[in-house]
């Protein structure tokens, strides 16, 4: 796994009462948990890394839409 997709990549979590921004350091901790209220957005910058995001896909069972070019 790509160390600069790690150090480019943010999860932030909110909800009607929290935000959280939490740094990515682990790709296995990436998981969206669709048991909460709250919304995930990943953020990652720069599009040359597409094997992290293509575990992120595989790992929280998202359509691979998201991941074809």
């Amino acid at each position: 796994m790509s160390e600069k997709f790690l150090q480019n990549t943010t999860l932030i979590a909110y909800s009607s009462s929290q935000v959280s921004n939490m740094p990515c350091d682990d790709l296995t901790k990436l998981s969206f948990n669709s048991n909460s209220d709250e919304v995930f957005w990943l953020n990652t910058y720069g599009l040359s890394e597409l094997d992290g995001m293509e575990h992120v896909v595989i790992q929280n069972q998202f359509d691979d839409f998201l991941i074809k070019s």
